[in-house]
């Protein structure tokens, strides 16, 4: 799952076990106390925009309700999950597109003219570890590694694509 925030986002990992272990006590064939495993990580922008405007992009069907609590000026409903959302002035001149891509999470950066490049800085926190293995940036956890593939930066030039050198 992925939850996003003003300035980042969240991930959240659940051990593949867990499926198995909830059926297991679900159709009763185990009392026995099951232990499920997560792991949770942050992806931070560090000094972006807080006022950064959102807006999510094909929304689905399906709704959730939140009715969390006695005050109903506090509950939600006919919340629409979206499959992608964008991120207006993240950093001055620098918009975010956070969406899934076969079951994996994808962001663009993009860097309109003016925009700094060097302004992007991202934090990981709750990380068992980072490294940079064959430019691609492997994330620890307690769950194995999560590989972020090398960054591919391009620009369009006379109406082509043009790659721009990149790395992590």
């Amino acid at each position: 799952d992925i939850y996003l925030r003003q300035q980042g986002f969240t991930v959240m990992m659940a051990d593949a076990a867990n499926h198995a272990k909830v059926d297991l006590v679900h159709h009763g064939r185990s009392s026995e106390v099951q232990t499920l495993r997560f792991h949770a990580y942050e992806m931070n922008f560090l000094g972006s925009n807080p006022q950064a405007q959102t807006d999510g992009e094909k929304p689905q069907v399906h709704y959730y309700n939140y009715f969390l609590g006695n005050n109903p000026d506090h509950w939600k409903s006919n919340i629409h999950p979206v499959f992608g959302v964008n991120y207006t002035s993240l950093y001055t001149g620098i918009d975010a597109h956070i969406y899934s891509e076969n079951a994996q999470i994808k962001y663009d950066l993009i860097v309109h003219p003016g925009g700094k490049p060097e302004d992007i800085r991202i934090q990981y926190v709750g990380t068992d570890g980072l490294r940079i293995d064959h430019n691609q940036l492997l994330i620890k956890t307690s769950l194995g590694d999560v590989n972020e593939l090398k960054p591919f930066c391009y620009q369009f030039l006379q109406g082509e694509r043009v790659e721009v050198a990149c790395r992590y």
